[in-house]
């Protein structure tokens, strides 16, 4: 969108229209990677292409984008159709999650990620699990936790009304701590504290 991009580029819609690409887009233009992109979508039409590069603004600092770009044939000339999205946001995202999994690794306490079944009574999906909680099952590989269900975990001595409790908590946006007993990948148990708390946003 034409105002989207000035705001986000710091030009107005005539410099935007006079401006060489090079200026624009340095990284993409400088390489040659756009025209050999182009190229690609000439000989395979109706292919959209997705690039993900740097755009310069007026004031010469860079921001991250995905450029889609497809063509577009009208009478006479061709058409590049290209829609910018700025990445900003995304890799800031990207930075925290990368850092909060690192800390996640290093952490002594076992700490998974599950997704609750849709109905109180379907088992929990492990999705991710530290290092310290596949030690804890005696699990000889991540594979063998990670994407399992957790009742794999569960034995005839756990009280599974409290983990259902547990669950009501979390899927109502609370966190939520209990006692039960666990047990590990070679059949034995232990008694165990768990905290549970609800990711609710991306």
């Amino acid at each position: 969108h034409p105002d989207a991009a000035r705001r986000n580029l710091g030009y107005s819609t005539d410099e935007l229209r006079q401006l060489p690409l090079v200026e624009l887009l340095p990284a993409l233009a400088k390489k040659g990677r756009l025209a050999e992109r182009l190229l690609e979508l000439r000989a395979h039409p109706g292919r959209r292409l997705n690039i993900r590069t740097i755009a310069k603004r007026k004031d010469a600092t860079t921001y991250p984008i995905e450029l889609r770009i497809e063509l577009v044939p009208t009478r006479g000339r061709e058409i590049v159709l290209v829609v910018a999205t700025d990445l900003t946001e995304t890799e800031r995202a990207q930075e925290r999650i990368n850092l909060l999994s690192a800390a996640i690794e290093a952490a002594q306490d076992p700490i998974i990620l599950a997704k609750p079944g849709a109905q109180p009574g379907d088992p929990a999906m492990i999705v991710y699990a530290n290092e310290a909680f596949i030690r804890q099952k005696g699990a000889a590989r991540p594979e063998d936790v990670i994407g399992h269900r957790a009742e794999e975990f569960f034995g005839p001595k756990t009280d599974r009304s409290r983990l259902v409790h547990m669950r009501e908590e979390v899927m109502a946006g609370r966190p939520a701590r209990i006692d039960y007993i666990s047990y590990r990948a070679d059949g034995s148990y232990y008694h165990t504290e768990a905290s549970a708390r609800p990711l609710l946003d991306e």
